[in-house]
């Protein structure tokens, strides 16, 4: 049984036919050393290969540290994601997808000792190596991106891998927007709704954790240019009308408007220029700007030139 008072850290898990992997990813949260005390919080949508079986098995090993949540049938990846994030009771929230894994036993504590002492930071991830379906084992450590970061910079594009992120757990303060159950995936908004009172991003470069490259629904969306960026205009306008954000509405914008334009150029790239010119015009009656009018031209003039 579940201890009664609250774990430091939630590890939010979701899990769907996962079997072959599913053990390796709970040995990695389960070997994690130092002083903290954690909770797996698990979701299962309904699997059917036998990895609810594995699951119920490690809760029966360990009730005291695991919570599952299982389904009678499916309900969705995301509908799967808000269910599973509401019996997240820890202070902080790590996120480990079923196939995913993580790799350093000192991962948690590395993470939580800089949220426990710097309290302007919301948000601590880290480098990770990518395992793509061949087997090939890739480190990606993203020297790109800035030690310390924040929401003006995370509006723009998500540079952070579930698998490797650490924040402080919001839910109890106030409700998760539901319009986050209109997505094919939760982290991204999530992160910026955990972020929109000014809390810091901090970026560790040791690797902690492996991705499974290719694998999932988030990822199907992400592999498809125009579909990865319709749902990430989704999101930003979701945002815009949502009075949580009222206080980031200039960043939120700007990022919209680049959003759209690279829609366009993606547009003008496959040699849909009408399409290409809807965007630009919807773009346009907005916010009319002499800069995206250039923008516009230069993409499709290179459009006839490929």
């Amino acid at each position: 049984m579940l201890s009664t008072s609250r774990p430091h850290l939630s590890v939010f898990i979701l899990t769907y036919n996962q079997k072959e992997v599913v053990g390796e990813m709970l040995e990695g949260i389960l070997r994690q050393q130092g002083p903290y005390t954690l909770e797996l919080v698990i979701g299962d949508d309904a699997s059917s290969d036998g990895t609810l079986e594995i699951l119920q098995d490690y809760q029966q090993r360990y009730p005291d540290k695991i919570k599952l949540l299982a389904s009678n049938k499916n309900m969705g990846l995301i509908h799967n994601f808000m269910r599973t994030l509401a019996e997240c009771d820890g202070k902080y929230i790590a996120i480990c997808d079923g196939d995913d894994y993580w790799t350093d036993p000192f991962k948690i504590k590395k993470q939580l000792d800089i949220l426990e002492e710097q309290e302007d930071v919301d948000l601590v991830f880290t480098a990770k190596n990518n395992l793509f379906p061949d087997g090939n084992l890739v480190a990606d450590p993203r020297p790109d991106i800035a030690e310390v970061t924040d929401f003006s910079h995370l509006i723009r594009e998500n540079y952070i891998s579930s698998v490797s992120s650490v924040f402080r757990n919001r839910t109890r303060e106030k409700q998760v927007p539901q319009w986050i159950l209109e997505l094919p995936y939760g982290d991204w908004p999530l992160y910026l709704w955990t972020l929109v009172n000014g809390g810091r991003i901090v970026y560790l470069k040791d690797i902690t954790a492996v991705y499974r490259m290719g694998i999932g629904q988030s990822a199907s969306y992400r592999s498809n240019e125009i579909a990865a960026i319709a749902v990430k205009q989704k999101i930003l306008r979701f945002m815009l009308s949502d009075p949580h954000f009222s206080s980031k509405r200039k960043e939120i914008k700007q990022s919209l408007e680049a959003t759209c334009l690279k829609r366009v150029n993606e547009y003008n790239r496959r040699k849909q220029r009408f399409r290409a010119f809807a965007e630009m015009l919807s773009i346009f009656v907005r916010n009319p700007s002499l800069k995206s009018l250039k923008h516009y031209l230069y993409s499709l003039n290179q459009s006839f030139k490929h």
